[in-house]
């Protein structure tokens, strides 16, 4: 459990990535409480075993649900692992200084289509089953990106939510469990 020191309302503040990092390795499933003490410009981290300090970061942590849309007119349900696998594979085919994929989601034909053209390397197309409502919709995307978001899904299904091909791509598991994904097209 935490304590919180210092304070009596929510707080905010921005750790420096190897500081969060740290915390999550010193502190993840210690069973004992930790107390977090907020201060100016430091924020201390404590059980009865270990003390951890960090600076903060001056300013305030951007806005990021401002960009999480909150209604996709495209909606579907996609298998995580077979998704995964057809990343992977069409990886072979994309050239070393790009990254970019086609996705083609087809609700009414029940198919998610990702493709590339590569220089030299071949053509990869790959279709993978989806369940869903709304329109054709095509997009760019950076495969690296869209591989990230999908493998660290809880679940043999996702969701993916797109409006068109310049609005963010929003993916979470089937069933809440607070995890969300944005990938942001690429621009063509």
């Amino acid at each position: 459990s935490v304590v919180s020191e210092g304070f009596d309302e929510e707080f905010s503040c921005v750790l420096p990535l190897g500081a969060a990092q740290e915390v999550v390795r010193l502190f993840n499933g210690v069973e004992s409480e930790v107390t977090v003490t907020p201060q100016d410009s430091f924020i201390t981290f404590q059980t009865d075993d270990v003390h951890f300090s960090s600076r903060l970061i001056d300013g305030s942590y951007p806005d990021y649900k401002q960009i999480i849309p909150k209604e996709s007119k495209n909606i579907v349900l996609v298998p995580r692992d077979e998704l995964v696998q057809a990343c992977k594979i069409l990886m072979v085919f994309l050239p070393r200084d790009s990254r970019r994929v086609e996705v083609v989601i087809e609700p009414k034909d029940g198919r998610l289509v990702v493709q590339v053209v590569g220089d030299g390397l071949g053509e990869g197309v790959a279709e993978v089953p989806i369940e869903g409502e709304g329109q054709p919709v095509r997009f760019l995307v950076n495969i690296h990106y869209l591989l990230e978001g999908i493998q660290h899904i809880t679940g043999d299904v996702c969701r993916v939510g797109v409006s068109d091909e310049v609005s963010p791509v929003v993916i979470t598991p089937k069933k809440s469990s607070g995890y969300t994904y944005v990938v942001m097209p690429i621009k063509q």
